[in-house]
């Protein structure tokens, strides 16, 4: 399984719904979700070659209200920051809250690095 079905894997788990997705919402979705993206991919140069590839996911909380949306970016923090069960090891980064003007949705970006 890919880190970024792992990801996905794991946020669902957590929150006990299958409501997260690779890219984008989906038309009608059911709201709070997320979406997982791999933004970069750095790869770790030592003398013997390359050990590892450094990779930053962006995990986006989707909500109606911004309470909804506060919690489910929380427990997908909780779920995956320092973790090294599923992952070999995930790393919290970055967070901002937002709301889109167009729709009225609330949204959380939260930056993991994801060591593959």
């Amino acid at each position: 399984m890919s880190d970024e079905n792992t990801i996905i894997s794991t946020i669902n788990t957590a929150t006990g719904y299958d409501r997260a997705y690779h890219d984008g919402l989906p038309a009608n979705v059911t709201l709070p979700a997320s979406v997982v993206q791999r933004i970069s991919t750095v790869p770790d140069h030592t003398h013997d070659g390359p050990a590892f590839d450094m990779v930053r996911y962006q995990v986006t909380a989707w909500a109606e209200t911004k309470a909804a949306c506060m919690a489910l970016a929380a427990t997908i923090r909780t779920a995956l920051d320092r973790n090294m069960s599923a992952l070999d090891l995930s790393l919290f980064e970055n967070k901002i809250s937002l709301k889109d003007p167009e729709t009225g949705l609330f949204y959380i970006p939260q930056d993991f690095f994801v060591w593959e």
